[in-house]
């Protein structure tokens, strides 16, 4: 299976526990998030479809209610501007235009000496075999990329990897927090600094103890 990033923000499903595909759903949108700039069209799907309530069921479950409200009033204007404004953001944050000051999204970029296709893009290459999946051959970002490994954390949600859920929530939690900090600190009240903060909510809601399933269970 070939990582493919989800960015379908209206089918986000709504139950008051979310349960493990509702949980894996929302670990893919984060992905998405991350991968590149929402577009028009689904900004505009945002608005017009019912994932803004569903996004306050998501962060009320996770508390992080308020950066929810901060992410809708992001998107709340004409879905064309709201567009080329999160894209000059995002290649300002994440792609380089910001020089010395941008952020890398890889985790290599974020442990031991810093420097860029490192260990763990080997170790997250090892973890996607594990659950049958691979980066796709029109997909140049490493393995390590952020939107890669919440991808790989969602596929192993799906399948009921308690292990790898584990593993992998461990694993970000050892590198997220630094780049939440940064991203904060770059957008303090925009978009992606929101982002962050329900990234970082996730990823703790994720680390309770009650969320370590066995095969086979489907609530979390």
């Amino acid at each position: 299976m070939s990582i493919a990033v989800a960015r379908e923000t209206e089918t986000l499903m709504h139950v008051p526990h979310p349960d493990r595909e509702s949980t894996a759903f929302f670990a893919d949108w984060l992905a998405g998030l991350f991968m590149g700039p929402l577009d028009a069209e689904a900004i505009a799907a945002f608005q017009n479809g019912s994932a803004s309530e569903l996004l306050d069921a998501f962060c009320a479950a996770f508390g992080c209610e308020e950066a929810g409200a901060r992410l809708q009033t992001a998107l709340a204007g004409p879905a064309s501007e709201t567009a080329l404004t999160l894209s000059r953001c995002f290649l300002r944050m994440f792609e380089g235009l910001a020089g010395p000051e941008m952020i890398v999204l890889y985790e290599s970029g974020h442990v031991g000496n810093g420097l860029l296709f490192q260990e763990p893009v080997t170790r997250m290459r090892e973890v996607l075999r594990e659950i049958d999946m691979w980066v796709a051959p029109d997909c140049c970002e490493p393995a390590d990329h952020l939107s890669i490994e919440l991808s790989a954390l969602a596929e192993a949600l799906r399948q009921g990897r308690g292990d790898i859920v584990s593993a992998l929530v461990q694993r970000l939690q050892n590198w997220v927090p630094g780049l939440v900090a940064k991203i904060r600190k770059t957008d303090p009240q925009g978009f992606y600094g929101a982002v962050a903060i329900i990234l970082s909510a996730f990823l703790v809601w994720l680390a309770d103890d009650r969320l370590y399933f066995s095969q086979g269970d489907e609530t979390l």
